[in-house]
């Protein structure tokens, strides 16, 4: 199998491998001058390359081919309060990259453990499972805000908006998003300590509306991974990109 790198440093014709890229190519895979590769930028583009240049620093590589994929018909944005367990945090991420998805904010709610995230190794890590997966389009990582400052980037956000969340005489289940013809869905997904009845008032007056994910109680990552994967599927009955 052909190696896949990561790299948004390519022109017409030439890309310039990243250090950590160049490092891995080069010293841990110790490929040559003349090998082929190929390249997924994260914006729907996958090139075939010939490494011209092994440098492990900053690798050139000639670019023979290229191929653009389209996005996928249904856009997910996941709204997430991350756990304190931090393997359990980049599974998720991990996951959802290996699955699909557009958008990733992470949510700090007032009973939120995780207080900060380490941004640049969440990306490392989504970088990985993009080159793993072959998936084609890398999602946009947002850092952790608190809860109102998302629901205030979010206003425009033109999309049907769900909170996971049990709701007496307000929720809509998977089954109910299955018939709908929406484009781009953003779900909400608490801590594991729940939202507050602030903070759910707070997301109902933006719009928001309650979403069962059905009788088991699942942690904020299961939950998550849960909702790209129904996702996926409506993408797949929605038939060829």
């Amino acid at each position: 199998m052909t190696n896949r790198f990561f790299c948004d440093d390519i022109d017409a014709n030439k890309a310039h491998l990243s250090l950590q890229e160049s490092q891995h190519c080069i010293k841990v895979l110790r490929l040559k001058q003349g090998e082929n590769i190929k390249l997924l930028d994260g914006k729907g583009n996958l090139y075939e390359g010939i490494i011209q240049e092994p440098n492990p620093k900053k690798s050139i590589i000639k670019i023979i081919n290229k191929k653009s994929y389209e996005k996928r018909k249904l856009n997910l944005t996941v709204c997430f309060s991350p756990p304190k367990s931090i393997d359990r945090l980049e599974w998720f991420v991990e996951k959802a990259v290996e699955i699909g998805i557009e958008e990733i904010f992470f949510m700090k709610c007032s009973r939120s453990e995780r207080k900060n995230i380490n941004m640049e190794r969440i990306e490392k890590k989504a970088i990985s499972a993009l080159k793993q997966s072959g998936n084609k389009y890398l999602p946009r990582l947002h850092e952790l805000k608190p809860l109102k400052d998302i629901l205030s980037l979010l206003n425009d956000h033109q999309s049907q908006k769900y909170l996971a969340h049990l709701m007496s005489g307000r929720t809509s289940t998977l089954k109910d998003l299955m018939g709908l013809e929406q484009e781009h869905f953003t779900i909400m997904i608490g801590p594991e300590g729940d939202f507050t009845d602030s903070e759910l008032e707070l997301c109902l007056n933006h719009n928001f509306r309650g979403l069962s994910l059905g009788d088991s109680v699942l942690r904020t990552e299961t939950a998550a991974v849960h909702i790209c994967s129904f996702v996926a599927i409506k993408n797949e009955l929605k038939g060829p990109q």
